[in-house]
């Protein structure tokens, strides 16, 4: 009607009709689409006749920029402003302020094509024209440096774009005053750049700002206002803050839905946020709604997007479940991860199995009957730790990979089983890759984003401000994941090189994952779930071991704990070992007084130090298997059950990680075909891949790309690479897989491989030269070999007589330190080695009288004081002793070995001293001209006893004070610390204590004797009872009658021993850090 109208030279009813027509397209097409540009064009022609020029340019302007958007990719809009400026340099020339917003404009469009290095130029050239001509206060020359702010986030560059989107809000709070909407979006993009450096409390308080501006000048339902919840929700979520991230999302929710509507697509994005909160937080009929929704308005926009596809947009909140050890590492951690996932993301279905117990029990035998390998009668001691090749497709049959399974790598198989999923379960037409569902995404908001910056009457130096520029779309294409475009020859994503320009990597899909991904096709039950790959860890029982095991061992991971039935729980344990070609021989061992008992309960004390819950389940779980099953007496289930009755009465807090099933396996059948098996053995199977499948760490995501790396690390390593230098692994390695964008998180990405057991790093980020050990069993074999006390084939009798040194006094010699870094082939690592086994606090390091150093090595002590050696506590006149006490009633393993390698540094620091008396389970320190610290460690407490070795009827307190006092602050502080190197202490709980002479001895009702040591009335320190030092008042609660109710004062209460104040007295729980309470005399 309106062209009719025309016509017919009613101009005025045809400008009525095409406005009519324009709120229609408007409302049901959206401000721009190409139909509505047409009627924008329409108005424009009849303002012109109408003489309403002012008008008709208005109209004509927005046709063009509808028009400009739909006519192609990005490359066509740099193509006209290149035009643009070729025109403006030849009649303005160079210095011209329209030539520097033309450098502007290519600026913007290069970043959306990724040409960053080329943003970063024109910009520069902008800025440089800016400054000549307006000076470098004037507001003109925020765009340019608002410019070059958002491209620096982009490289990664955080301290430039500091200093850029730093100078730009100065400028404009000079010029604008703080309450200036243009000062909204600086503070606004300041708010991205803290979000992408992961400094999440800083982008928080940026988000805040711009969102108090927005309010006041744009009102409660702006899309900014929007845009600025949505980021402090996804801010907040960082934060762990996540009913605030639901309040801020929902608010976004609201506005978005009234003003595009509730089917918009931005509006799904709201909801998919607002349902992964949701589903953390443990509302799952809300969280199941709003994904209904999301699918909803997917389809209605065309766009089959599976649930479970994320976004790659800033807008998009990524809750993704973070391991704990990445938690732990902090802010900047966590957003590496979180870009990592984004890059492509998989599920790690591998789970450790470590094989616990006791020495020559069978653990080694059980790991044989599980992969189906014959019984071996003589079978060897295990030396250290041995790790088995992940298992794959494993069931109840016997766990073994063929030839061509080892050869598959964990990235090729995870690639294959994606593509596999996507072909059974979405049409060819309907698979996407991520980044291409996101550029559309991110195309739309940017172009929304600029609109609504058009409304407040910016341009284009503020889009450049606000703008969604986070990361550059050259290098967020073609990731393998579960929604990879199958029909693309490109898996890798084009890198940057140093010199600037785009290089691709070999651009073929690899022969593994294609041949892989037709396995899988041909065997459709089994693309689904992969299930679970065991990685299978037999763990020596020596306790000569103790002290290195824990650094192998893991928080996710399933732990078989393996008995022998047919010995008496009761009897002292043996030391056993058996080496190829020779008799089983008895060791000594530093645990001389222990019951087999005593060893099993060793064993359980260290999953224990890993304890966690998960939705009410106590983990690590623990899966108690009997041995020698033919040889019982009796029922072997019915024995192997009393055995775990028996564990579970011991000690109640380890009994909760244990599973109610026990298991009692006779490994001589192992190797039969499978119907000759021994049923218990197949149902140990089972159970073993029925308990992992529900630890945690399998349900969550991982990054692809670092998979990757990791099984490049494990090929290397399989092909005899044990270490490289951390730039070698850059360059070699990492590289070569994925290019960072953000200089940390190659750090970051290390830390994660170390915390998962992939490698053993311990470097810095400025030290190229530090070592990353590719091989954590060859590392551990090599220490382990280095400070061995066993005699060693074809020896020198001197080297002989270094090694009997090392077991009697704990002394490891330089020569013997040489010889044997010369034998393994690691002397040009020498000094890594020691510095590790220092970091491990294996080893103490301290200069002997001739100047030589001295390595101390309390681990791997065997040798015990005899009791002539020890002083007399009940003689001596002078203070009690303090008593380290734990809440599992067992001293944890390796604890004190460490102890004392941490107090012969603190001694060190303090005086010049002889080297110190050391045992296996003692330890004295002459620490002043008077007084001796003597550590003893018991199986249940450890005793710290400070004493005047001068005159023993001296008291230490008085002779020498200082001496006291700084003890006291060693046990805490030795505490904490071990707490922070050492991960599997980090749920362990102790308290400083007296021991309470008062009231009677615990012992067991219908024998009267002791439960340690079956003695009546029994006097040793693990029989007594204790008396916390933070109790208040300080008496025995057990004692009914007095006259005393007070146990003895120990050397930290009595005066004169003055703490100050800020030096709170500590019960330390490694869960939850100090808690304070003054210390009293």
């Amino acid at each position: 009607m309106g062209t009719v109208s025309g016509f017919l030279s009613d101009v005025q009813l045809a400008k009525d009709n095409r406005i009519r027509a324009l709120n229609i397209l408007l409302k049901n097409l959206g401000p721009e689409n190409v139909e509505v540009a047409g009627s924008y064009k329409g108005l424009g022609a009849a303002c012109g006749a109408l003489g309403e020029l002012q008008q008709a340019k208005d109209y004509h302007g927005r046709a063009l920029n509808i028009l400009l958007k739909n006519l192609g990719p990005e490359n066509q809009a740099k193509d006209y402003h290149g035009r643009a400026l070729n025109i403006l340099l030849k009649n303005l020339g160079p210095e011209n302020v329209g030539v520097a917003g033309s450098y502007n404009s290519l600026g913007a469009v290069c970043i959306s094509l990724g040409e960053l290095q080329q943003a970063k130029d024109y910009y520069g050239r902008a800025l440089n024209i800016l400054w000549k001509n307006l000076g470098p206060d004037n507001v003109g020359v925020v765009g340019s440096y608002s410019g070059l702010g958002t491209v620096c986030v982009a490289l990664g560059e955080f301290q430039q774009a500091k200093g850029y989107h730093g100078r730009a809000l100065n400028i404009l709070l000079k010029n604008l005053g703080p309450e200036h909407v243009r000062v909204a979006g600086s503070y606004y993009s300041l708010g991205n750049l803290f979000l992408a450096s992961g400094e999440f409390q800083e982008a928080k308080n940026y988000y805040g700002r711009a969102l108090n501006i927005f309010l006041q000048y744009l009102g409660p339902e702006h899309d900014l206002v929007a845009l600025s919840y949505s980021c402090l929700g996804t801010v907040c979520s960082s934060l762990g803050d996540l009913v605030r991230a639901k309040d801020n999302f929902e608010r976004a929710r609201n506005i978005l839905a009234k003003r595009s509507g509730p089917e918009n697509k931005i509006v799904a994005k709201c909801y998919r946020n607002l349902a992964k909160i949701c589903d953390i937080i443990s509302i799952p009929k809300q969280a199941k709604d709003w994904n209904k929704r999301v699918q909803t308005i997917l389809r209605k926009n065309n766009r089959a997007e599976r649930a479970d596809v994320p976004s790659l947009s800033k807008f998009q909140i990524t809750v993704h479940s973070a391991p704990p050890y990445i938690l732990a590492r902090g802010s900047i951690a966590k957003a590496a991860y979180q870009r990592a996932l984004e890059m492509g993301k998989t599920f790690d279905k591998r789970a450790k199995i470590l094989l616990i117990g006791q020495d020559r029990v069978g653990k080694t035998s059980v790991l044989r009957s599980l992969k189906g390998e014959l019984f071996r009668q003589d079978e060897s001691s295990t030396l250290g730790v041995q790790i088995d090749m992940p298992l794959k497709h494993v069931g109840e049959k016997p766990w073994k990979n063929s030839k061509e399974e080892q050869e598959k790598s964990t990235f090729h198989y995870k690639c294959a089983l994606n593509i596999s999923n996507q072909l059974l379960t979405e049409p060819p037409n309907e698979i996407y890759v991520d980044s291409e569902v996101t550029k559309q995404t991110e195309t739309d908001e940017t172009q929304r984003t600029e609109g609504m910056i058009g409304e407040i009457g910016s341009n284009v130096e503020f889009f450049s401000e606000v703008g969604p520029k986070s990361s550059p779309k050259g290098n967020q294409d073609h990731d393998i994941e579960p929604r990879t475009r199958v029909n693309s020859d490109k898996i890798y994503p084009t890198t940057q090189g140093d010199n600037g320009h785009n290089e691709k990597r070999n651009n073929d899909m690899p022969d593994e994952v294609v041949r892989l991904t037709t396995e899988n096709l041909s065997r459709i039950e089994s693309v689904k779930d992969d299930g679970i790959w065991p990685v299978c860890m037999d763990f020596g029982g020596q306790a000569i071991y103790r002290a290195i095991h824990p650094i192998l061992a893991s928080r996710e991971a399933v732990y078989l704990l393996v008995v022998d039935p047919t010995k008496d729980l009761s009897a002292p344990a043996q030391c056993l070992v058996k080496e190829p070609g020779y008799d089983e021989v008895k060791i000594p061992s530093p645990d001389n007084n222990d019951t087999n008992l005593d060893h099993i309960m060793r064993w359980l004390d260290m999953v224990n130090s890993f304890k966690h819950e998960k939705n009410g389940d106590v983990l690590p779980p623990v899966i108690l298997v009997g041995t020698r099953a033919d040889l019982v007496q009796g029922d072997p289930e019915v024995v192997t059950t009393s055995v775990k009755d028996i564990i579970c009465d011991t000690a109640r807090e380890f009994s909760e990680h244990v599973i109610g099933k026990t298991f009692a396996v006779n490994n001589t059948l192992a190797g039969k075909e499978l119907e000759e098996e021994d049923p218990q053995v197949v149902a140990l199977r089972k159970e073993i891949l029925k308990v992992a499948d529900t630890l945690p760490h399998t349900q969550d995501e991982v990054p692809l790309r670092w998979l990757q790396v990791e099984n490049e690390v494990c090929y290397l390593a399989s092909r005899g690479t044990n270490y490289v230098t951390r730039q070698d692994f850059r360059k070699n390695i990492c590289d070569e897989i994925c290019k960072f964008e953000v200089e940390g998180d190659y750090e970051v990405l290390l830390q994660f491989l170390h915390d998962r057991g992939s490698v053993v790093y311990h470097g810095r980020a400025d030290d190229p030269g530090s070592l990353v050990f590719l091989s954590p069993k060859w590392l551990i074999d090599v220490l382990c070999q280095i400070i061995t006390v066993e005699k060693q084939k074809e020896e020198k009798t001197v080297i002989s007589n270094l090694r009997k040194d090392l077991g009697k006094y704990g002394i490891l010699d330089a020569k013997l330190l040489d010889y044997s870094c010369t034998k393994l082939g690691v002397g040009d690592i020498r000094e890594s080695l020691l510095f590790l086994m220092k970091k491990f606090n294996l080893l103490c390091e301290y200069t002997g009288k001739d100047g030589s150093s001295v390595y101390l090595v309390p681990c791997m002590l065997t040798s015990t004081p005899d009791d002539a050696f020890m002083p007399d506590v009940s003689a001596n006149p002078g203070p009690a002793p303090v008593y380290v006490t734990f809440t599992t009633q067992y001293v944890p393993g390796g604890l004190f070995s460490r102890m004392v390698v941490l107090f012969l540094e603190f001694v060190l620091r303090r005086i010049a001293c002889d080297q110190p008396k050391l045992w296996a389970n003692f330890a004295r320190f002459f620490v002043g001209d008077h007084t001796a610290v003597d550590f003893v460690c018991y199986k249940r407490v450890i005793k710290v006893h400070v004493w005047n070795y001068t005159d023993p009827s001296m008291d230490p307190v008085k002779t020498e004070p200082n001496v006291c006092s700084e003890v006291l602050s060693f046990l805490k502080t030795s505490l904490e610390r071990l707490h922070e190197e050492c991960h599997w202490l980090q749920t362990v709980s102790w308290d400083l204590c007296a021991r309470c002479n008062l009231c009677p001895r615990e012992f067991i009702h219908g024998t009267g004797k002791c439960h340690w040591h079956a003695e009546a009335e029994c006097c040793h320190d693990d029989c007594a009872h204790y008396v916390s030092l933070r109790r208040k008042p300080f008496v025995c609660s057990r004692t009914l009658r007095g006259p005393k109710f007070c146990p003895p004062k120990t050397w930290s209460q009595v005066k004169p021993i003055q703490v100050p104040c800020d030096q709170v007295f500590v019960v330390f729980n490694l869960r939850r850090g100090f808690e304070s309470g003054l210390v009293r005399p």
